[in-house]
C-alpha cells in the first residue's frame, strides 16, 4: 500500500483497471489449455484434425498407444525441448516465428507425445517472390 502512495495519481487510477486486465487474461489464457486437460482422442488423426482447426500442424510424435489422455500442454515460441519419461530429451530448434505446441498424452500403456507447430508460413518465407507460371525464374546479366 504505501509503495501504492508514492505514485502519481493518474498512475495510481490506471494501474487497479490494468490489473484486473492482466489477471484476466491469464485466467483466460490458462483456461484454454486446462480446457483440453484430460481430453480423450481416439486416434493421432483426430489429434491433429482438431489441431488443425485451432491453426497447427505436426512435425513430430512419440508413441503408438491410443487412444489417449492429454495430460500436459506446453507452448512455446521459436523452439521447445521437453524429457520423454523415459529420460530421453529432445528438442525442436530453428522454427523462427512460429509457436510450437507439445501435446502430452497418456496411452493404456504408456506416454504418447505430439509436436506442433503453428500453420501460418514463417515471417521469413512470406517475402519470397516466386516467379509467375510462364516466366523463366533465371536471370542472365
Amino acid at each position: 500500500m504505501v509503495l501504492l502512495r508514492t505514485l502519481p495519481r493518474p498512475v495510481r487510477r490506471v494501474l487497479p483497471p490494468l490489473l484486473l486486465l492482466l489477471v484476466a487474461s491469464m485466467i483466460g489464457f490458462c483456461s484454454h489449455h486446462t480446457g483440453q486437460l484430460g481430453r480423450r482422442y481416439a486416434s493421432l488423426a483426430e489429434l491433429e484434425a482438431q489441431q488443425h482447426k485451432s491453426g497447427y500442424v505436426r512435425i513430430g510424435s512419440f508413441g503408438e498407444d491410443w487412444p489417449a489422455r492429454v495430460i500436459e500442454i506446453m507452448t512455446s515460441q521459436d523452439q521447445i525441448s521437453f524429457t520423454r519419461q523415459n529420460g530421453n530429451r529432445h528438442s525442436y530448434n530453428g522454427f523462427t516465428g512460429y509457436t510450437l505446441k507439445l501435446i502430452r498424452l497418456e496411452g493404456r500403456h504408456g506416454e504418447l507425445v505430439v509436436v506442433f507447430r503453428s500453420a501460418p508460413d514463417a515471417p521469413a518465407d512470406r517475402d519470397i517472390d516466386l516467379p509467375r507460371r510462364g516466366e523463366n525464374p533465371v536471370r542472365v546479366l
